[in-house]
């Protein structure tokens, strides 16, 4: 494991963990709002040291802004940007699952 200080990690003060967004942030990446579920399930379950997540899918809010398969009704590019939108709602859904909750 990386034994970097806590400015370099962007910790919260009293907290000794990093915030989950400010790697985003040196990367440029803005997370989103955590999607809406599309169905009577919930998103992420914490049980000890491991979340467990589903339904991670590419939308925005209550919206598919990506349908079809990767080769049939998607290109390439098309498929890489749904890739990249279902992985920022898993950093926003993990988000709020720990971090969110543990600030409060």
């Amino acid at each position: 494991m990386n034994t970097h200080s806590q400015e370099q990690m962007g910790t919260r003060e009293g907290s000794g963990r990093p915030a989950p967004s400010s790697g985003c942030k040196e990367l440029g990446i803005k997370l989103p709002v955590p999607p809406e579920p599309f169905g009577a399930y919930v998103e992420a379950v914490q049980t000890g040291h491991l979340l467990f997540l589903s339904g991670m899918l590419p939308t925005e809010g209550h919206v598919a802004k990506f349908i079809g398969r990767v080769g049939a009704e998607l290109d390439v590019e098309a498929g890489r940007k749904a890739a990249h939108l279902a992985a920022l709602n898993v950093l926003a859904v993990a988000r709020q699952a720990i971090w969110d909750r543990s600030t409060k």
